[in-house]
């Protein structure tokens, strides 16, 4: 197999906005008295390269040293945000005239903010109405879902095995969580079937055809897989094919994506000194803390074959196209309650 190329880029954008700062400035936005931010303005963030929260407050750093005003009626937030953007391609040549090429994307963005400011009561700044917005997009393989046929009933066995999965995505996420005990109906407390992260897990597992485990029913902690598309353009150089085929290509290509969209901050969540969840809601499930919108599944063949092809007829030339395509979209909504529906598109060309 041939390697003919290979790249991929990783791009970090981070930002933070601190009102209240009451010195001025001088060289690189620093004077003689505030030189300690010069980690801060020579690129210190809230963020490591790799995309993990490094516990850096500089709104902290500012008031420990006095740099902030002591107004309670300061009415601009704290704002942090961050972007990690990974888009990796491969193209391969295992024999001649077989092309592949391989991608894999993640993109992720948040912004987080609150209002960082003086309570005359306690004498002390405090982080007050914090809020969490993000957004994540990821390449992954659900090939193995793609073709499954509903019964003469009309149910998807996709559906039934999301179903299926959320004991065990509930046995996983209660074990980890000190607030919750194992039931006689094999869930754990707080974990039912209906609760967000149980149904996020069950969902993704299910739709990906993927191992419940960890890494797999958490979106943020998934790892994006390899998209493709394959061409072969050899065939006319057969003997055989020569004084009958001027031109033939046979080609294929795959891509499927995970959009997890309106993921923002529960203010109805509370958790304990472990980060663990608290509250209950009328259902008695867990609150999560980041309420999510929708998860999105979009899968394409495009197309799962494909050929495009030109004949020697005579003192002629002819040219054939075929392709066989097939689409779906498969979208968990998490507004009030759940639901989830799939639909399945196929045209021959």
């Amino acid at each position: 197999m041939s390697v003919r190329s290979i790249s991929g880029t990783y791009a970090l954008s981070d930002g933070t906005m601190l009102p209240g700062y009451n010195q001025e400035s001088s060289v690189l936005g620093m004077n003689a008295n505030t030189l300690g931010l010069s980690s801060f303005v020579f690129g210190k963030q809230a963020y490591d390269i790799f995309g993990r929260e490094t516990g850096y407050h500089v709104g902290e750093y500012a008031r420990d040293n006095s740099w902030l005003v002591q107004n309670e009626n300061l009415n601009k937030q704290f704002m942090i945000n961050h972007t990690a953007n990974l888009q990796l391609k491969a193209t391969l040549e295992p024999p001649k005239d077989l092309n592949i090429n391989l991608n894999a994307s993640r993109n992720y963005s948040t912004q987080a903010g609150d209002f960082y400011r003086w309570n005359p009561s306690t004498a002390a700044f405090e982080n007050q109405s914090r809020f969490e917005s993000s957004t994540l997009t990821y390449t992954t393989i659900s090939w193995g879902t793609a073709f499954a046929k509903m019964d003469s009933s009309f149910r998807s066995p996709i559906f039934q095995q999301m179903l299926n999965n959320s004991q065990q995505v509930s046995q996983l996420i209660g074990a980890t969580n000190a607030n919750s005990s194992s039931l006689p109906n094999g869930y754990y407390d707080g974990y039912a079937a209906t609760q967000q992260e149980v149904v996020i897990g069950s969902f993704l597992t299910a739709y990906t055809n993927s191992a419940v485990n960890s890494q797999n029913i958490n979106p943020r902690s998934n790892l994006p897989l390899p998209n493709w598309t394959i061409n072969y353009a050899g065939l006319s150089k057969f003997e055989f094919a020569k004084d009958v085929v001027k031109s033939f290509k046979l080609n294929h290509g795959y891509s499927s994506s995970v959009s997890v969209n309106g993921m923002r901050t529960n203010l109805n969540a509370t958790l304990d000194a472990n980060g663990s969840p608290t509250a209950f809601d009328l259902n008695n499930n867990f609150i999560a803390p980041m309420q999510v919108q929708n998860i999105t599944i979009t899968e394409r063949f495009s197309p799962l074959i494909g050929m495009l092809a030109t004949w020697k007829i005579g003192n002629k030339n002819i040219t054939t196209n075929f392709e066989y395509k097939k689409d779906r979209q498969a979208t968990l909504s998490l507004n009030n309650t759940y639901r989830d529906w799939e639909t399945d598109r196929k045209s021959v060309v």
